[in-house]
């Protein structure tokens, strides 16, 4: 849902895989609005309709400027290296509010990593695996929330949980 280029829930049914054997049936419960799953996509559907960061395309969008990894296997060990984890930034525009971070650990342990934020300043958690919690006006996050991380752009020995994702949106300058 906030990978590159166009958002799924499952990969294969968008092409017309329909064997039996490829088909994943999602049985949806009765009260969709009970149901903490069906609220959590609901969430990062309506980030990603928000912000535009979160809506990178394109033929080539880290040449473009608008992509770039801070986290991979390939990369140094303490950016990831050797380890099943993936983050990136992103920048939509020239709009220091628009830029985006994007770290995931696929591994089924903790994971220590150092990022590289692309600006310095505040950097507020909009979503992790459990939860969506918004700007105003649509929820109540804000840079006083204790998930708000203050850099001046390098973050060392941040820990992600296994199994683990978060969403970052800059916020504000340090200042």
């Amino acid at each position: 849902m906030v990978a590159l280029g166009q958002p799924m829930i499952y990969m294969g049914q968008e092409f017309g895989v329909e064997r039996p054997r490829n088909r994943v049936d999602l049985n949806w419960p009765q009260f969709l609005q009970h149901n903490s799953y069906y609220q959590w996509a609901k969430g990062l559907i309506n980030l990603r309709r928000r912000y535009p960061g979160l809506c990178i395309s394109g033929y080539d969008p880290q040449q473009e400027g608008k992509f770039d990894w801070i986290l991979g296997p390939w990369l140094e060990q303490k950016y990831g290296g050797g380890k099943n984890v993936i983050g990136w930034t992103t920048k939509p525009n020239d709009l220091s509010w628009e830029r985006m971070v994007v770290i995931l650990n696929f591994e089924p342990y903790a994971v220590t990593v150092d990022l590289k934020f692309p600006l310095p300043g505040f950097w507020i958690k909009l979503a992790d695996i459990d939860q969506i919690n918004d700007l105003p006006p649509k929820n109540s996050n804000s840079i006083t929330h204790s998930a708000t991380i203050r850099t001046e752009g390098q973050f060392s020995d941040f820990t992600l949980p296994s199994s683990s994702g978060f969403i970052y949106k800059w916020e504000s300058d340090l200042d």
